[in-house]
Order: C-alpha cells, then sequence, then structure tokens
C-alpha cells in the first residue's frame, strides 16, 4: 500500500498531519501502530 493510500485511510492529507495525529494518545495511533508493523511486514516480503 502506498502513503497516499495510508493517508486516504487515516482522513489526512500529508504525512505531518499523520504525524500530528500520533502524538494524540486515541484509539487511531494504536490501530495505526498495527497497521504500521503489518505494511512493513508487506513490504519485506514484496520485496523477497
Amino acid at each position: 500500500m502506498s502513503h497516499e493510500k495510508l493517508l486516504e485511510r487515516y482522513h489526512v492529507n500529508t504525512m505531518y498531519e499523520l504525524r500530528e495525529l500520533l502524538l494524540k494518545d486515541d484509539e487511531r495511533v494504536k490501530d495505526l501502530k498495527e497497521f504500521l508493523e503489518f505494511f512493513i511486514e508487506q513490504e519485506k516480503s514484496d520485496e523477497e
């Protein structure tokens, strides 16, 4: 998944806004962390 899709999913326009969102501690942050871990694993497996 591209970072554009990531931004779309979290309703933010820029990676900076996404970072601002992460600084707030709420349920979306937990969801996003899990998603990012999954995303990173996918990226790694795509490279192999």
